[in-house]
């Protein structure tokens, strides 16, 4: 069966395994802090659209994509960590995320479509630090020292935490 919950902050839309972050049950403009249900699969499109005042988001292992628009406008977003589950981030996810400091990338199919020319959600747009996990570019696959030609460039070859860094 087919159904909403909502947990106080979020409503997400469950259907057996399939659990999606919808919007939030509570006035966009409150919401400053949002840990996702660790059962969630998808952020749906324009689910946290212009929740201005969201600072923090905890998104679980498990989640695979980010839908269009999810989280645009958010202003107040300063870091955010993708986990090595996302396989897809859509179209201007992270447009106008004018405070967003440092990106900390868990998935190679997410650091792979950053050194493409979809620039991923313009996810990079506004960041100052990108951080790689390590494995992900030592592993061989993506060796290059830029992001897309921006001009973010790769740290020496010690990593930070395990983590390289890219910065402006």
């Amino acid at each position: 069966a087919t159904k909403i919950e909502n947990d106080g902050t979020m409503q997400y839309y469950v259907d057996g395994a399939t659990r999606i972050a919808l919007a939030p049950a509570v006035p966009r403009e409150s919401l400053t802090s949002v840990t996702l249900h660790p059962d969630t699969t998808e952020i749906n499109q324009s689910a946290f659209y212009r929740c201005s005042n969201l600072a923090s988001i905890i998104i679980p292992e498990g989640v695979t994509s980010i839908g269009e628009w999810a989280f645009n406008d958010c202003n107040n977003l300063t870091n955010i960590t993708i986990p090595e589950s996302v396989k897809s981030i859509g179209y201007r996810a992270f447009a106008s995320c004018r405070r967003l400091a440092t990106v900390t990338i868990d998935s190679g199919d997410i650091y792979e479509d950053l050194t493409s020319d979809t620039a991923c959600g313009l996810l990079i747009d506004n960041a100052n630090t990108i951080r790689v996990l390590e494995s992900i570019i030592d592993g061989g696959l993506y060796t290059n020292t830029y992001l897309n030609g921006s001009t973010f460039e790769k740290s020496p070859t010690a990593t930070v935490d395990g983590y390289y860094e890219f910065t402006r």
